[in-house]
């Protein structure tokens, strides 16, 4: 009986737009970033693989799995053929560690398109297909913060990456972004009460700040809900 690929379940960790991936390291695509995953084990659903393999690999907890595509996957150089299966999971609680630390060097949260290079054969080709999940947004959010979405702006301080948090913009800008957010806010909550722009000037720099994070982090649940 001649070969057959195998059957690999990868797995797109969310949290706050940015999604988890590890570079490998020992085995095939050494050196490559890759989603956390691995073999789909016999009688195994798809995504109890995809949540077993977040677990073993970085000790995280996620929830809501879902299988979204497959991906067909020839490494000619290493004489494999895998048959990978994305399932989107949303992060529950933990902190990524090196758990085989034969297999994988780091674990990093990244943007959708801002990967770094080289990235694993099973995740070019994913985004060769046009791929991105519901819930995260492409690249970095823009130095605007009225131009940000929800999900960018609760990234923004939740992140730790970057310097700029939301109480270091001006007070423009913030009454500009509390007037965004808290009327599409509404606009989903099907208030149609209209909102004064200038009755923003009267309120606090810290006022403003705590309206433009509720406002984003309901938002946020309202599309994930949806």
């Amino acid at each position: 009986m001649g070969k057959r690929p195998a059957v690999g379940v990868a797995a797109i960790v969310i949290k706050h737009g940015k999604v988890l991936l590890g570079k490998r390291k020992g085995a095939h695509g050494s050196g490559s970033w890759a989603f956390p995953g691995g073999h789909l084990e016999f009688n195994e659903s798809i995504e109890g693989c995809a949540q077993r393999e977040v677990f073993e690999e970085t000790g995280l907890s996620v929830k809501n799995s879902r299988f979204v595509t497959i991906t067909n996957d020839i490494f000619y150089q290493n004489n494999k053929h895998y048959v990978t299966l994305f399932v989107v999971c949303d992060y529950e609680h933990g902190t990524p560690r090196i758990k085989e630390p034969d297999k994988c060097e780091k674990w990093e949260w990244f943007y959708w398109n801002e990967f770094p290079e080289p990235i694993f054969l099973s995740l070019k080709n994913l985004l060769e297909q046009g791929f991105t999940p519901l819930g995260i947004k492409n690249a970095l959010p823009p130095e605007i913060l009225h131009e940000m979405t929800a999900a960018q702006v609760v990234s923004l301080n939740i992140s730790g990456n970057r310097e700029k948090g939301i109480e270091d913009y001006s007070h423009k800008e913030l009454m500009e972004t509390a007037f965004m957010f808290e009327n599409q806010l509404m606009e989903m909550l099907g208030d149609i009460n209209p909102i004064s722009y200038e009755s923003y000037s009267e309120l606090s720099h810290t006022r403003l700040t705590d309206i433009i994070k509720n406002c984003a982090e309901q938002i946020c649940r309202i599309e994930n809900a949806g």
